[in-house]
Formats: C-alpha cells, structure tokens, sequence
C-alpha cells in the first residue's frame, strides 16, 4: 500500500473513530452488548480509480469491526452519468468541489485523497 492510500485510510479510521466516539459520549448507550453506533458514507469512485481501492467493503468491514461501529455504505460509480451529477451535487451542497476520487461523505463532512 503506498504512503497515499495509508494515509487515506488513517484519515478515514481517525474521523470514524471521533465520529464513533462523539456520538457514544452524546448518547445514553454504551453497554458492551448494546447497540453500535452506524456510520453512513456516501463513497464516490471509479472502476479504473486504483486509489479508490482502499475504500472497498471488506476494508471497510474490518475498520468496523476495529472501530466498534457499523459503516454502511453507498456506492457510486461515476461512469454513470447521474452518478456523476449526484456527486457534483453533494460536493455543492457541502461547499467543497474539485476533489479527487475516491470522495466520501460522511455526516457534515468531505473525505478525499490526500
């Protein structure tokens, strides 16, 4: 894994973890055998994008099961047109535009390679 997507996948890990740990400190759970808090990401993407790999499924799995969250995930292969408007839309609405692929959203937030 070059130094890239390490670091991708560390910005990624740290906000879910602070995001994790932001919405149990606001919240009347935790029990050990009590509900995970759920992370929803919107993932943008390629087929050809060798950086987007880092963000797959089984990635995200495991940093889940690291975490102690549950991700889930919605995919969005920008070969498609409307997908591509989709995320052309997202990056309007969350004021930040022109990232490179693969780009996450997660809550209020833009995740992009670095």
């Amino acid at each position: 894994m070059n130094s890239k997507l390490r670091f991708t996948f560390v910005s990624l890990h740290s906000v879910l973890l602070v995001t994790s740990l932001l919405f149990s400190a606001n919240t009347a759970w935790p029990k050990l055998d009590g509900p995970q808090p759920t992370i929803h990401m919107y993932i943008f993407s390629s087929k050809d994008c060798e950086r987007c790999e880092i963000i797959e499924k089984k990635s995200l799995s495991a940093l889940s099961n690291k975490v102690g969250c549950i991700i889930k995930s919605k995919y969005f292969d920008i070969g498609s047109m409307e997908n591509y408007v989709f995320l052309v839309k997202m990056e309007e609405r969350y004021g930040d535009s022109g990232n490179d692929l693969p780009v996450v959203f997660i809550g209020k937030h833009v995740l992009e390679e670095m």
